[in-house]
């Protein structure tokens, strides 16, 4: 992923097909493991549509942002029913915030990011469409 470290930070959320943070999965969001469709779109990238094979371990975005290396971070989430809420920080006062609401075999996600811009923060939407589309 090429741009801002809070962009391919939001870029990592959306891949992973709206996916819960782990805690928010061990506290009982529930998603199944296998072969799923996401499809994201943001002004940085227009519409996407990516596949992907998820298994149990690989349901962590908080880990996945880590492993970006940008210093992006969860910073708080809150799971209410079946929507996870989180807030998202990373170096140069870039933030972000998102909203997931799942069922166990399909999902959405709307992410917003602001960033720095001159005298004006810009704000940059992530809307997310998820769904299992069988095993792996």
């Amino acid at each position: 992923m090429n741009g801002h470290p809070m962009i391919r930070a939001a870029l990592a959320l959306a891949t992973l097909a709206c996916l819960p943070i782990a805690a928010g999965h061990a506290e009982g969001l529930k998603v199944q493991p296998g072969l799923w469709e996401t499809t994201f779109e943001s002004p940085m990238t227009g519409a996407n549509t990516e596949r992907q094979c998820m298994t149990e371990t690989e349901l962590d975005p908080a880990k996945m942002i880590k492993a970006e290396g940008d210093g992006c971070e969860i910073t708080e989430q809150s799971l209410s029913g079946n929507t996870l809420t989180y807030q998202m920080a990373c170096p140069d006062n870039l933030t972000g915030s998102g909203k997931m609401t799942f069922e166990q075999d399909r999902g959405s996600a709307e992410i917003r990011m602001l960033m720095p811009h001159g005298d004006q923060p810009m704000e940059m939407t992530i809307s997310l469409q998820a769904k299992r589309i069988g095993d792996c």
